[in-house]
């Protein structure tokens, strides 16, 4: 089921949750590999930490945001077709 941010009496699509989940998904990937990259930076300790907690707030309002903006749409997922499963039913 969902997993991203939601607000008590949401009626959120299943469509809808799948996009808000590849969003949320794309997103903490980004910045995932901008902490590895200030990991590599030579930075002590202190100064890793403050960073890491300023791009971790940006990302997660920026989940909450896009959450929000979803809000405001109808999405409706249609399948590349290579996701497609056609079963051809036998007639009696």
């Amino acid at each position: 089921m969902y997993k991203g941010i939601r607000r008590k009496g949401d009626s959120m699509s299943e469509d809808k949750a799948r996009l808000n989940r590849a969003v949320n998904r794309s997103i903490k990937k980004v910045f995932k590999d901008a902490l590895s990259l200030v990991e590599m930076s030579g930075l002590d300790q202190k100064q890793y930490n403050r960073i890491r907690k300023m791009i971790l707030r940006s990302g997660n309002d920026e989940i909450r945001k896009i959450s929000e903006e979803l809000d405001k749409y109808e999405v409706k997922y249609t399948p590349r077709y290579d996701e497609q499963i056609d079963f051809d039913r036998e007639e009696d």
